[in-house]
């Protein structure tokens, strides 16, 4: 597979693939992907949504209902696989969303984890062209302020497309899709279009259906439109080869060197 490096428009390509990380703990309600988070890398994955909290040491979790809330494995767990693979791929870049899912305060947390692995990581609020300041490091946009002011914020005056609350499957293709087609003027900013949405929790609802659902229906558009030549940041649950594959062949039909 071509392994082009990531990075925001006008620059290399912009090809961030979504994901968290899988759980180990449970199989709760929260849960939005099989892979391990060394495998959505292999496959292509720039783009890690992580939520925060503390259970005696900082840890990742998803879903703001605590009765419905999936817990995840130790946040360094997560980031020794990351390093792992910026060490074999040191031309590569990470862009890390952070949010404190919990209310706990992980901003000491983070930071001491942070101190003790900074070479990997670039925390600088103008760190937006794909220069060796970036490669082999993780770049954070961070969502609720954990580390004060550093990374590139989230959103940065970006277009983001996130419908998500009680909307039907239709309604989220028609809004997934409209970010692809207005990519198509909008080159000059960051886009983020997520697939995601929540559902009732139940069986075949919510996290798994729209993934279902969204996923193929993306893809081939994708495939089909061979004029979407910038797909930005795809926010995707339940990554798949597949997808991920549509979305860099849009970023090569755009750039023909990366």
């Amino acid at each position: 597979m071509v392994n082009p490096s990531i990075w925001y428009p006008g620059v290399a390509s912009v090809r961030a693939i979504y994901s968290s990380v899988r759980s180990v703990k449970d199989d709760g309600w929260g849960v939005a992907q099989s892979l391990t988070i060394t495998e959505q890398l292999n496959i292509g994955i720039r783009f890690l949504d992580i939520r925060l909290g503390i259970d005696g040491i900082l840890k990742i979790y998803h879903g703001d209902n605590l009765a419905l809330r999936s817990s995840y494995q130790p946040f360094n767990d997560v980031a020794q696989e990351i390093y792992k693979f910026l060490d074999n791929n040191p031309t590569e870049t990470i862009l890390m969303s952070i949010k404190n899912e919990t209310g706990d305060n992980v901003s000491p947390h983070m930071k001491a984890h942070i101190d003790k692995s900074s070479k990997y990581w670039n925390l600088n609020r103008n760190a937006t062209q794909l220069n060796q300041d970036v490669r082999g490091k993780i770049i954070v946009m961070d969502r609720s302020d954990i580390l004060i002011k550093c990374g590139i914020g989230f959103p940065t005056g970006t277009y983001k497309q996130d419908e998500y609350e009680d909307v039907s499957i239709a309604k989220k293709q028609q809004c997934a899709k409209k970010s692809l087609d207005d990519s198509i003027e909008d080159q000059k900013e960051i886009r983020i279009n997520f697939l995601s949405a929540s559902g009732i929790p139940t069986t075949g609802m919510g996290i798994s259906l729209f993934s279902n659902d969204l996923n193929p229906f993306i893809s081939d558009y994708l495939a089909d439109n061979s004029h979407l030549k910038y797909a930005g940041i795809v926010a995707m649950d339940y990554p798949t080869t597949n997808l991920c594959n549509e979305i860099i062949k849009s970023t090569l039909r755009t750039h023909a060197q990366i």
